[in-house]
């Protein structure tokens, strides 16, 4: 009676795993996966001119300029809003030392004013 009990209690448990670790494999192998992008940036061409004035966004790791005076990463979109045209572009050039933080500020900034993502161009300056 003793050994009938001891050799129930012994179950093999390694079909059971063999089982798990293809099924594991399986659904890695068939499952897709997604790239997603967080800023879609559109480069210029070198040498392009635009027929329109642009405003000049300049970001590095002091702050950040437009037409070369200071403004904060918070007064940048009602500075933008006052004193875009209709048709004007933004050139925004970071440098490649300026925080991201900064970068994505401007980029917000931008469109927050009204500036359509084509009109927007980001350009890295070493």
């Amino acid at each position: 009676m003793q050994r009938e009990a001891e050799k129930a209690s012994d179950i093999d448990v390694t079909p059971m795993l063999d089982v798990v670790f293809i099924l594991l494999i399986f659904f890695v192998v068939t499952s897709t996966f997604e790239r997603t992008s967080a800023v879609d940036v559109q480069r210029s061409s070198k040498g392009s001119t635009d027929a329109q004035p642009a405003l000049a966004i300049r970001v590095d790791r002091n702050g950040i300029y437009l037409n070369d005076n200071s403004v904060s990463p918070e007064g940048l979109a009602a500075r933008l809003s006052a004193v875009r045209s209709a048709q004007q572009n933004v050139v925004i050039a970071s440098k490649t030392d300026a925080p991201v933080r900064l970068v994505v500020a401007a980029i917000d900034a931008a469109r927050s004013a009204g500036f359509a993502p084509g009109t927007t161009v980001l350009a890295l300056a070493e």
